[in-house]
């Protein structure tokens, strides 16, 4: 086990990783693929070595447990795919239930920012009429999806940082997770 005052090497490269990956997300709306593919292949590199060939398959389903999460959203244009392929790396180093748990917490941190955002640009009401709108069809079994006005302006949230904060969260709360979230990170 590598260890730095009782926190491991790796959980300390996740945090530099996504620090680094929400700064570059902030500044420029990109997460380059230089940096989440070299630590996707770091991770599993690095549980194949500690832990054989079932490190590597937790390592790998964890990668694509964490990509498949942001799957749709990627598809539906709502997250860039550096997001996705983010949320991959994390699931490349903390397992696929690890990655679930910090999905959660990443969606929790989500909906908060993008409240906080439609708030603070006034377009909150709107986007909840729409989204009303749009869960009224889709509960009727009509398709739903409603794009804003042409004139409206819609903000962009920068996942990147939400996906740190909630990864960060898990990690942090890991013992205090219930039940099948709770995380036993053996590194």
């Amino acid at each position: 086990m590598s260890s730095l005052q009782g926190v491991s090497a790796p959980l300390v490269a996740l945090g530099a990783i996504l620090a680094f990956a929400a700064a570059w997300d902030l500044a420029t709306a990109r997460i380059p693929n230089w940096l989440t593919l070299s630590a996707a292949a770091g991770a599993v590199a690095w549980h194949a070595t500690v832990g054989g060939g079932k490190g590597l398959l937790v390592s790998a389903c964890g990668w694509l447990v964490g990509v498949a999460l942001l799957l749709l959203p990627w598809a539906l244009g709502g997250l860039g795919a550096g997001d996705a392929k983010l949320m991959g790396a994390v699931g490349a180093f903390l397992g696929p239930k690890g990655c679930l748990a910090a999905f959660l917490g990443t969606a929790l941190v989500g909906l908060v920012a993008a409240v906080a955002l439609l708030a603070w640009h006034g377009t909150l009401g709107r986007a909840c009429r729409r989204w009303l709108r749009m869960g009224t069809l889709l509960s009727l079994g009509q398709p739903g999806y409603e794009a804003p006005d042409p004139g409206e302006r819609t903000p962009r949230l920068r996942y990147g940082f939400a996906i740190a904060l909630g990864t960060a969260g898990a990690v942090l709360l890991r013992d205090r997770l219930p039940g099948p979230l709770s995380l036993s990170l053996s590194f």
